[in-house]
């Protein structure tokens, strides 16, 4: 949900058998740097890796704002 609820996240991630995490995170600085502590953490405990989506909903700045306005409910 936040970038600020992800350190919070990791020991989920860490104790759950997942393969692959598949991040949704914003298009700006703050989910930059989210994905690197992503990859940190899956490079650290080397039992899964990430899958990016952000390609998806790119330029916007999130898959909501992308959402919004492909159902042409913003029109900026």
């Amino acid at each position: 949900n936040s970038t600020v609820c992800l350190n919070q996240a990791f020991p989920y991630i860490k104790n759950y058998t997942y393969k692959t995490v598949y991040s949704w995170l914003d298009n700006d600085a703050a989910g930059q740097a989210a994905m690197l502590a992503l990859q940190e953490l899956a490079l650290k405990e080397g039992q899964f890796k990430i899958k990016p989506m952000n390609a998806l909903y790119s330029p916007h700045k999130d898959v909501n704002e992308w959402h919004m306005r492909r159902l042409e409910l913003i029109t900026k």
